[in-house]
């Protein structure tokens, strides 16, 4: 831990325990880590040989992030004196757990803001006016370097490769540009071709524009003696290209806005199973996603027979299952316990019960509606009903289950 944050760490600990308790100047230490590390990245020359994908650099996010949160996690529920020993104000649990919610969010933001950059990153490598050159190169050109009989086409006659990105030209306007060149423009075509995948692969042709035209011409099959690396380049080139396109399109996941409500409703549920976990303890979270995969799981099976038997639809049985259970797992939870164990298993039915509560619009809106509900009404409405619930019954109810009762 450098000097500053220790001494900090030091000062919080003295003049602001329960702030020092969150941990949320580790959180801000780390992800200012995070933040330079993406800076720097971002301002490095990309490769056009070797360009990184938006799934392999959100992994390489995700990995430390993760292992971070779980220790951030771990910390907090070692200082959580209030579980056993004390007792807070509604407002000083809101505080708590909105700090907490904020940690959340710096973490989860890490790999997705790395992956956005990173896309952006690759979009720009290429302006757009030279992108668009290299794409018509690309489809114009790769006629005439068939590596085998079964790859050589006739323009317009005949088909284009399965290399071909339809951006900028379709099909028609393909083939009617083909039918007015000369043998000039072609020639120029594949140098431009060659030029192109020397670019984006490295691979050079030992055969100049010259003699691949005239071998085309004549249906010789020069470049089948270097099959497999042509094709490799090739193959390289065209997915650099595709994946310069996504970015330019901000088609990668994670950049439309029905990938940003799924973000925030997975932010969501994963800092509620965080807030729960604080309410409860480690073995009685684990019970509990076992229980909730468990029943998700028997729910499908109850799915699958009663369509494939009984010829019933989903939807109702959907519908009851999950009000069903929502509803005993609610009710459970209000019951007077005698017993510590009591407790114990009631607190668990509650987390479920607060587990399911962000579903319940989604459910509602997809087994009753008739019209086609949108996304944000069943992301949104989820989070907000389950706040309403939270804070009006079920977070006091987790503080009256602590209370253990003196019979065991």
């Amino acid at each position: 831990m450098p000097a500053f944050l220790r001494d900090l760490d030091r000062q919080l600990l003295l003049y602001c325990p329960a702030l020092w308790a969150m941990k949320i100047h580790w959180v801000i230490f780390f992800v200012g880590i995070a933040a330079s590390i993406m800076t720097i990245k971002a301002i490095i020359p990309l490769s056009l040989m070797s360009l990184p994908s938006s799934e392999e650099q959100f992994l390489w996010a995700f990995i430390p992030a993760s292992l971070f949160f779980f220790f951030w996690v771990k910390q907090l529920s070692d200082f959580n004196t209030e579980k056993h020993f004390g007792r807070s104000s509604f407002f000083q649990r809101l505080g708590r757990q909105a700090l907490l919610l904020g940690g959340v969010i710096l973490i989860t933001a890490i790999p997705f803001v790395h992956a956005q950059l990173s896309n952006h990153h690759i979009a720009q490598a290429v302006d757009d006016t030279s992108f668009m050159e290299d794409i018509n190169s690309l489809n114009m050109g790769d006629v005439y370097f068939p590596l085998s009989e079964v790859d050589y086409r006739i323009f317009p006659e005949e088909t284009f490769s399965p290399g071909f990105i339809y951006k900028n030209l379709d099909a028609s306007e393909l083939i009617l540009k083909h039918k007015r060149l000369t043998n000039e423009d072609k020639l120029q075509l594949v140098h431009a071709y060659q030029a192109l995948i020397k670019k984006y692969s490295g691979y050079e042709y030992v055969y100049s524009a010259q003699q691949i035209l005239t071998a085309y011409q004549q249906q010789e099959m020069i470049l089948s003696r270097d099959n497999q690396a042509i094709y490799q380049a090739v193959a390289q080139t065209t997915a650099s290209l595709k994946r310069i396109a996504q970015a330019k399109d901000r088609t990668y996941p994670f950049q439309t806005a029905e990938d940003v409500h799924k973000v925030v409703f997975f932010v969501f549920v994963l800092w509620l199973a965080v807030v729960i976990f604080f309410q409860t303890s480690l073995k009685q979270l684990l019970i509990t996603c076992s229980l909730y995969v468990l029943g998700m799981m028997m729910l499908g099976v109850l799915m699958s027979i009663s369509t494939h038997f009984f010829s019933l639809d989903d939807e109702p049985l959907v519908f009851l299952c999950f009000f069903a259970a929502l509803s005993i797992l609610s009710l459970q939870a209000f019951i007077t316990g005698h017993s510590q164990r009591t407790h114990y298993w009631q607190s668990i039915g509650l987390s479920l019960a607060s587990m399911l509560l962000p579903l319940t619009v989604l459910v509602w809106t997809t087994t009753l509606s008739v019209a086609q509900p949108s996304l944000e009404l069943m992301v949104y409405g989820g989070i907000g009903l389950t706040l309403l619930v939270w804070y009006g019954m079920f977070n006091r109810q987790f503080i009256r289950l602590q209370a253990a009762p003196t019979k065991d």
